[in-house]
């Protein structure tokens, strides 16, 4: 439900609550819903008779001593139009009907606000100040587009990096094209300038494994050490792999369409010959990474975030835990009131004109991903079942069984202390939906995972996937592609809409 209210005629920020299970229906949309003005019961639990006049107003009382249908039934019999009950503390609980209330006659909303929302209302009436207030309960879209185009992001993304190495990078004419290394000169190189030297990473099983211990020692390392210099570490080395991947992307799009670029070479100290082209791009892809960094806390801030969340960790070997972190987190943007009560709808919803901003940043989180993609290949599928049970055994253990040994879930605490800046397990869900917050990280953030903001929702809120659900996966899928496509040399439609549709499907 939310609460707006205005002050002396000046509109405040909305509050969000929730409503009982008994009483009145709330209408839908603000313009049903009718501006009535609060006013404090006397006792201010409600639970006798109240002195104060309620007529056609919103009674607030405190929480406890009575039954909340004997809260409503006393306001009710007062002339009250809707009751607020002030909770003790700022979690909020479902308001039902006692086993002995057979024959309730409620026709009154009634809505439970935190305390502290709570407080201020009654600090404000306190003081003379005049309060009104406008309850409605907005429905959601049947439809969320937010998540169905994350969806289709995450599917294209897969297929594009699966395709890319055959159809994209095989025809470049210089194997220096997205490379700032040094380049020895030899007859070996000159004659084989048409076949490009690839940087490729082939997992094996016991890579797979130690993969997964490193991700968690990566996961006690947060659950115990986290810190604003830690944040800072890990924000360093996410620009410097957004910067490498989306360097390698662009220069292989730009060679693939004008391969006279890769003909142009300038010598640089220590790096020796390399691509003018590489040259110009390089600072263009720096910038952009810096610009995020220092603006990370704007409202603006995960436009940044999504369009370099998917190459740092791959190239960087960051990946190999903090997939495990948000991989139990996809698209977990419930409750997204709370998140407008405490960051205000600026931060939940961006503005119109940001989302062609935000359009066109995210290309380049595509692009990073391809590149990851590219870059680690499984050789086989006995190393993809390896990898991917691992990462599944590994998710069951730190979320489920890990409570056994350090009386609660690490992987829930760390998201929780990544998130929303405390501990609150088990009720962290509603509130994964801020950009990574610690405890002890002084207000620093770093990347976890995707989101997209709900454009059409009016909770707003973020549909969100963790990266690693998108990697992991995407390996299997490029493995499929890449071993039909080596053995019959020509393009499978089948193989590769088949391994797709499995990953839509999961």
């Amino acid at each position: 439900v939310k609460v707006m209210n205005w002050v002396d005629g000046v509109e405040s920020a909305t509050i969000v609550g929730l409503s009982a299970r008994f009483g009145a229906v709330l209408p839908s949309h603000a313009a049903e819903a009718p501006k009535l003005s609060a006013v404090l019961t006397n006792p201010v639990n409600c639970c006798t008779s109240s002195s104060s006049q309620l007529s056609n107003a919103i009674a607030l009382a405190k929480r406890g001593d009575c039954t909340f249908t004997e809260k409503a039934q006393i306001a009710q019999s007062g002339g009250a139009a809707g009751l607020l009950v002030v909770n003790d503390n700022e979690d909020l609980y479902k308001m039902v009907c006692s086993d002995n209330d057979t024959s309730l006659n409620v026709t009154i909303p009634s809505v439970m606000i935190p305390n502290s929302a709570g407080k201020n209302f009654q600090d404000l009436l306190l003081s003379g100040k005049h309060v009104k207030l406008q309850l409605y309960a907005p429905k959601r879209p049947v439809v969320d587009f937010s998540a169905c185009f994350l969806w289709l992001m995450a599917v294209s993304t897969i297929i594009c990096a699966s395709v890319w190495g055959e159809f994209i990078a095989c025809e470049q004419v210089d194997e220096r094209y997205n490379h700032l290394t040094r380049k020895e000169p030899s007859d070996a190189a000159t004659i084989n300038r048409d076949e490009p030297e690839k940087e490729i990473l082939e997992i094996n099983t016991k890579g797979a494994i130690v993969f997964i211990i490193m991700a968690s020692a990566f996961l006690m390392l947060l659950y115990f050490f986290m810190s604003a210099w830690f944040i800072w570490v890990l924000v360093v080395l996410f620009c410097i792999g957004g910067t490498e991947g989306m360097h390698a992307c662009i220069v292989t799009l730009i060679l693939r369409v004008f391969k006279n670029c890769g003909q142009k070479t300038v010598h640089l100290p220590v790096l020796g010959e390399v691509l003018v082209l590489s040259v110009v791009i390089l600072p263009l892809c720096a910038a952009f990474a810096i610009f995020w960094a220092a603006n990370q806390h704007a409202s603006f801030a995960w436009i940044g975030q999504d369009v370099l969340v998917h190459i740092d960790n791959s190239l960087r070997n960051i990946d190999n835990c903090i997939y495990s972190q948000v991989s139990t987190m996809d698209d977990i943007g419930s409750h997204h009131g709370l998140l407008e009560q405490r960051f205000g709808p600026n931060r939940v919803r961006p503005d119109s004109h940001r989302i062609i901003i935000y359009i066109f940043n995210m290309t380049r989180g595509i692009c990073l991903m391809i590149t990851v993609l590219q870059m680690a290949r499984l050789p086989n599928i006995k190393v993809a079942s390896a990898l991917l049970c691992c990462a599944f055994a590994y998710d069951i253990f730190w979320v489920f069984l890990s409570p056994l040994f350090f009386k609660e879930s690490v992987m829930i605490a760390v998201c929780s202390l990544l998130l929303h800046g405390h501990y609150s397990y088990p009720n962290c869900a509603p509130l994964l939906m801020e950009v990574a917050r610690g405890d002890n990280n002084g207000g620093e953030s770093i990347p976890m995972l995707l989101k997209i903001p709900r454009f059409f929702d009016p909770w707003g809120g973020y549909d969100m996937i963790g990266f690693g659900d998108i990697l992991f996966p995407g390996l299997l899928v490029a493995f499929s592609f890449r071993c039909r496509y080596s053995v019959l040399k020509i393009f499978s439609y089948e193989i590769l809409i088949n391994s797709a549709a499995a990953y839509l499907l999961l």
